[in-house]
């Protein structure tokens, strides 16, 4: 099983106030059907709390000058012997404040 992300994040920083997403990992491989686990990363360690445990969030002013990368671990369900594999997205920032 093979994992991608395609497109990634936008280019542009977005701001606070804004959503941004994480798309959907292009599985090649596999048996199926496969889940698909969201997380949000900051300087390359997760961040384990609900909001951010998700393939969107809503970005609060907080997050403001932060910089962040979607985690996403994808299990093949159809073959329960195998490993779930983890992709990053390219990094997201710094988020800029409300205008």
């Amino acid at each position: 099983m093979e994992v991608e992300i395609i497109g990634g994040m936008p280019g542009a920083p977005p701001a606070v106030g804004q959503t941004i997403h994480c798309t959907q990992p292009v599985v090649t491989g596999g048996i199926g059907p496969f889940q698909f686990d969201y997380g949000w990363s900051e300087n390359n360690a997760i961040i384990f709390e609900q909001r951010f445990l998700s393939n969107d969030f809503v970005l609060l002013e907080e997050d403001a000058g932060k910089i962040f990368a979607c985690i996403v671990s994808v299990s093949d369900k159809g073959n329960p012997g195998s490993m779930a594999i983890q992709v990053k997205s390219n990094s997201v920032g710094p988020i800029l404040p409300a205008s």
